[in-house]
């Protein structure tokens, strides 16, 4: 149902509703909310949901930081330190995630910091942080890392 909400873009005040009639909620159906959250541009919200989580006996997983990192929007940022301590910026999902949000919110000198410290890069590692330097108008330094590739 909260899925539903989120693809329908429904009223918060419907998908708290659905929300809150969930007795034990999992880790699907809070991550169902973060997606609603990050759907709806609701940082704040995905922020106390976040603290709620431990209520609930739910930790976040490498499938949970990436939703929760994109429904914090520029609260993002407060979630890295949470990645490093679990290690999952060894995750190419999560730390793609991680540079992306770093570069949407123009700090690509974060996301960069992140790049740099991936020992074994995949293609999507390259194509994330070639694409934010360039969406910033650096295209020199998007041009120089095509090249290092």
């Amino acid at each position: 149902l909260i899925s539903s909400c989120t693809r329908l873009r429904a009223p918060p005040v419907y998908a708290r509703l659905v929300f809150g009639s969930v007795t034990f909620p999992n880790v699907f159906v809070v991550d169902s909310m973060f997606r609603y959250f990050s759907q709806m541009d609701l940082g704040n919200d995905a922020l106390r949901l976040y603290e709620q989580r431990s209520h609930f006996g739910i930790m976040p997983d490498a499938f949970s930081f990436p939703v929760v990192i994109k429904s914090a929007g520029k609260f993002g940022v407060l979630f890295h330190a949470l990645v490093e301590k679990f290690g999952f910026l060894r995750d190419p999902y999560v730390r793609n995630v991680m540079m992306d949000m770093y570069a949407k919110h123009e700090s690509v000198e974060s996301a960069r910091k992140v790049f740099d410290q991936i020992t074994h890069r995949i293609g999507s590692d390259w194509n994330v942080m070639i694409s934010g330097y360039w969406k910033l108008g650096n295209k020199e330094e998007a041009c120089k890392l095509f090249d290092t590739m």
